[in-house]
Order: structure tokens, then C-alpha cells, then sequence
């Protein structure tokens, strides 16, 4: 009943769309407190504003400022720094990522899998993305014309001669960049922009017409589980997607999702492992105002990457860190003290507000 009254009180003392929208953020969090869930983001799906799966904030990048190494100062150590650091800015991830894709290229790796945090744009007050998916592709676009740019420029002598931009489904307006590099063929790349299931037979014919020898990435890739592509018995169609899907290896990823009313990040940039980071906060109530509150990123825990049989998702055949083994890593983190429900509470509603 109090938490009826509180509702009310914000939802008809002012008449406005945000502070509904902040009661939504409120009732949808005790709920989830209740329910003991993980709010987990992924960027590549468009959904409503009431929706709890879209990744990608620009606000998430506003919790810390790394000090940037001068240019013309750095020794090779300072960008393996760079590489292995926590990333808090899109500049962070591009840079990363094309390091990573130039390192599985390294090894024989030629098909890619890459998940970034979105930057917003053209967010309204109900909602980060009003075109949906469309919309995706258009933030996504510039950070994977950057990735392709710095890919090749990576290789002595060679650079970027042109990045031409094709859509390959009409419908869902799913796009691809190729780059055309100024040396070598053979450097050549192409990236799809936010694949759904639905383009897999498009994704194939592409990936015939890459070859073996050259770079193809699909970023922030909208599929999740088995029943995305239709076969809810594992039909020999299904079974054949997912097999050509799972070829692509996550070399770069990194999302946001809550975890026991912790705001927790995953990252991976090949070769490493699966590393997972607790967001940590000095001042709470300073953070409930202003979310500062002396905002740090803390490692708890890594994983090891491996292939093995898919269970039911995707990405499990990659073995990414579950919902179990991260609540673990969190309980198990030195000097964790676990949070009271009103602190999980503020760390959901701002989780949510930033995701819807």
C-alpha cells in the first residue's frame, strides 16, 4: 500500500511524462527486487519505451574519465594499456575493437562478432529510440566506419580508399559497410549493422562472396536464442543458421546488465577472457542526485572462453558468464558488502531510466 501511495503521488502531484516515467522506473524496480531478476541489455533489438532490452546509453559512458596518453608520448606498453583497460567512452570501444579484429586476423580468424554500447541519438523523454532499429544503425554506423578505418591502417602502408554503404534487407533496412582498402584486396572488409534472423540467408550469400581470406563482421546482432529462427523442434534449417552463426566468434563484446540489484558489465576483447566488472559507488546519495558519486568500475571475475554445445541461447556456445556464476564472482569480490533495498532500488531506476 505505501508503495501504491508513493506512486500516486508522483504520477498525479505533477502531470508530466517524465515523472511517469519515473514511476514506472520505481514500480518495474520492486518488482524486480522482488522477483530477484536481471535486467540484462542488448542493443540490437528495437522495443518499446516500457522495454528493459536496450542496450546503449551514451549516459553510461558518463561514470569515469580515464587519463588519455599524449599523443606522440605512448610506448607500446601504454597501448596494450589502452587495449586492456575498461572502456568508458565509444572512442574506448572503437579502438579496442579494431585491435581485437586486427589480432583474431593475426591467428587466421577471418568471421567476427562484434557488440558495442550504443551512443543515443535523437532520444526523445519516453524514448532512446523512436526509429528502432533503423535508428541503431545509424549511431552504430560511424563507430564501424571508425572500426574499418583503424582495421586497415593497422597494416603497414595500407589505408582506407573507400567505405560504401549497401542495404541488404529492405525491410528491416539492415545494412552493410565494405571497406576497400588502398593496397591489398585482400584487406578488404565488410561489416552488417544489426543482423536479425531473418537475414541469415542474405548473411550466407555475403559471406561466399567475402571468401575465406577476408574480414566480415556482424555487429550487435539481434538474435539471441534457438526460437529466433524459427525452429522451436531444432529442425534441420534452424540447426544449419545457427551452426553458420555460431562460426562468427565474439571477438569483441561488451553489454550492461543487473545482476542481485548490481549494475554489472561483461567484456571481452580477443585474446582474452570474459571479464566481468561490479560498478561501484563511493556516495550514494550523491549518486541518487546527480549520478556521480565517485564512480568507479572494479573487476570481480574472468572466464574462459570455449566452444561447446549450444544450450538453448546463443552465446552459450561461447560459454559467456551466467547469471549464477556472475552473482558468485559478486558475493565472492573482497570487501563486498551486499546492498540494502533501498540502494538496490536507486541503482535499478537509474539501470532502467538509462534503458528505456
Amino acid at each position: 500500500m505505501k508503495c501504491c501511495s508513493v506512486l500516486e503521488s508522483i504520477c498525479f502531484r505533477r502531470n508530466s511524462r517524465y515523472h511517469l516515467k519515473m514511476a514506472l522506473c520505481i514500480l518495474v524496480t520492486l518488482l524486480a527486487l522482488k522477483r530477484n531478476d536481471a535486467f540484462e541489455v542488448t542493443s540490437s533489438t528495437p522495443l518499446s519505451s516500457c522495454s528493459l532490452q536496450r542496450k546503449g546509453s551514451s549516459r553510461l559512458f558518463q561514470q569515469e574519465n580515464n587519463d588519455e596518453i599524449k599523443e606522440g608520448g605512448a610506448s607500446m606498453d601504454s597501448f596494450v594499456l589502452l587495449d586492456e583497460r575498461f572502456p568508458t567512452s565509444v572512442d574506448d570501444q572503437v579502438r579496442q575493437a579494431a585491435s581485437a579484429i586486427y589480432k583474431a586476423q593475426q591467428d587466421g580468424i577471418t568471421r567476427h562478432s562484434v557488440r558495442m554500447l550504443l551512443p543515443l541519438i535523437g532520444a526523445t523523454e519516453l524514448d532512446d529510440w523512436p526509429g528502432g532499429a533503423r535508428q541503431m544503425m545509424d549511431a552504430a554506423s560511424p563507430m564501424v566506419s571508425s572500426i574499418l578505418t583503424q582495421l586497415t591502417q593497422k597494416y603497414e602502408g595500407s589505408s582506407i580508399s573507400d567505405i560504401r554503404d549497401s542495404v541488404i534487407d529492405s525491410n528491416d533496412g539492415v545494412r552493410a559497410l565494405f571497406s576497400v582498402a588502398s593496397d591489398d584486396p585482400k584487406r578488404d572488409a565488410c561489416a552488417v549493422l544489426l543482423p536479425s534472423a531473418d537475414t541469415i540467408s542474405q548473411l550466407q550469400s555475403l559471406d561466399e562472396q567475402v571468401g575465406s581470406k577476408r574480414c566480415m563482421i556482424i555487429t550487435n546482432s539481434q538474435w539471441k536464442r534457438k526460437s529466433d529462427f524459427g525452429g522451436v523442434f531444432g529442425s534441420f534449417g534452424t540447426e544449419k543458421s545457427i551452426s553458420f552463426v555460431n562460426n562468427f566468434e565474439p571477438i569483441y563484446y561488451m553489454t550492461s546488465l543487473m545482476v542481485d540489484g548490481e549494475q554489472i558489465r561483461i567484456l571481452r576483447a580477443y585474446p582474452g577472457q570474459w571479464r566481468v566488472f561490479l560498478m561501484k559507488i563511493d556516495d550514494i546519495d550523491v549518486y541518487n542526485q546527480s549520478r556521480d558519486g565517485g564512480i568507479s568500475w572494479v573487476e570481480i571475475g574472468t572466464k574462459p572462453l570455449s566452444r561447446q554445445k549450444s544450450n538453448g541461447k546463443i552465446l552459450d556456445f561461447f560459454d559467456v558468464p551466467s547469471y549464477e556464476e556472475i552473482s558468485d564472482m559478486i558475493r565472492s569480490a573482497d570487501g563486498y558488502i551486499e546492498k540494502t533495498v533501498f540502494e538496490r532500488a536507486i541503482i535499478s531506476a537509474n539501470f532502467i531510466k538509462d534503458t528505456l
